[in-house]
């Protein structure tokens, strides 16, 4: 079991950044049926034709705080499209 990061890339956007601790079921749940309403309606509509799928692998002693650290910086810098996006506070 390996865990880590992944992003799904349309030709032309991010669409969607996380993380899991098996990295082949969190995947799979996806391509099955994702519980993310909007990637699954996405893929539905489009397919996967043209989708890549990137897999960052870490090493087996990461914590669960420093993998979900991981992802919330590449949501940020990514801007995937099916991520819930943190809006900056003003303070």
């Amino acid at each position: 079991m390996q865990q880590g990061i992944y992003i799904f890339y349309s030709p032309a956007e991010t669409l969607y950044v996380g993380e899991g601790q098996s990295l082949r079921k969190r995947v799979a749940k996806h391509l099955d049926h994702s519980d993310n309403k909007n990637l699954a309606r996405w893929f539905w509509a489009n397919g996967f034709r043209g989708v890549h799928l990137e897999m960052q692998v870490l090493e087996e002693n990461t914590t669960v705080k420093v993998r979900k650290a991981l992802e919330a910086e590449l949501i940020s810098s990514r801007r995937p499209i099916f991520n819930i996006q943190a809006v900056p506070s003003h303070r």
